[in-house]
């Protein structure tokens, strides 16, 4: 005869290595989808901000300074992004009786959601909000300084793709642009996709971490967690066929090898 408890102690793991591997959706209140939008603005202007910084301030910005001194192969590191568009897609919720908190997650099958606190509860229902915006053009002298003095990691995650360019524009090899350059006006923009996880942050609104990018059964790139932000972003100040285009120090290739090696 089978031992009944080592059969529910069996059961009991199978079912909680089951629920480790549910994928998790961060269902945001009605009520605070405003201070999530919030969150995503902040973070952003905290990017024009420093990129206005940069141009204004060549000497204070170390990514272009280094690049500068390892030599530009290719152009001379003009590279200033500024986001033209910008994508939100959240899931949000209407049963708040577990107060106006954030955070939790939702199992994608019905079932019981964690708290941030630890409690579990059913969520009753959810939905998905679609917004598109479209930012006004970041003037020269733009400042902004954040209020809660809180990290922004969509703030380093782009400064961290301009420094991949500006290292790339340093190293050997054909020289390639994020934009037409005999064809000024066909920059078509560049995107960049991130999923979103928000939490509460107490009295200081809430805060949002990075979460995974994959694709569903429809092919779609979209966040595990139900949240994924698109900015589209282009090269400002960009110059036109000649001029800064492919002038380099000390070419845009390297010599070719001598034969047989």
């Amino acid at each position: 005869m089978t031992n009944p408890t080592a059969f529910l102690i069996l059961t009991t793991i199978l079912l909680s290595s089951c629920a480790t591997k549910l994928q998790q959706v961060n269902a945001i209140p009605s009520s605070r989808v405003g201070e999530a939008i919030s969150e995503v603005k902040r973070e952003l202007s905290t990017y024009d901000a420093k990129i206005a910084l940069y141009k204004a301030h060549p000497e204070t910005d170390t990514d272009f300074q280094n690049a500068k001194k390892a030599g530009f192969r290719c152009g001379r590191g003009l590279i200033q992004f500024e986001i033209t568009s910008v994508a939100l897609s959240l899931t949000t919720t209407n049963d708040e009786t577990a107060g106006a908190s954030i955070g939790f997650s939702v199992p994608v099958l019905p079932g019981s959601a964690e708290f941030s606190g630890g409690a579990s509860q059913t969520i009753e229902d959810t939905q998905e909000l679609n917004i598109a915006v479209y930012p006004s053009p970041v003037k020269s002298n733009f400042a902004y300084t954040p209020t809660n003095g809180s990290k922004s990691p969509l703030t380093d995650e782009l400064l961290n793709v301009r420094k991949g360019f500006l290292d790339a524009a340093t190293k050997p090899g054909a020289c390639y642009y994020d934009y037409d350059y005999k064809d000024k006006n066909g920059d078509k923009g560049n995107t960049y996709k991130w999923g979103l996880t928000f939490t509460s942050s107490g009295n200081a609104g809430v805060s949002l971490k990075l979460a995974p990018v994959t694709a569903g059964v429809s092919g779609e790139a979209k966040s595990v967690t139900g949240n994924t932000l698109i900015a589209t972003f282009k090269q400002v100040e960009v110059p036109g066929g000649g001029g800064e285009v492919g002038k380099a120090a000390p070419g845009p290739r390297e010599a070719p090898p001598p034969p047989g090696n």
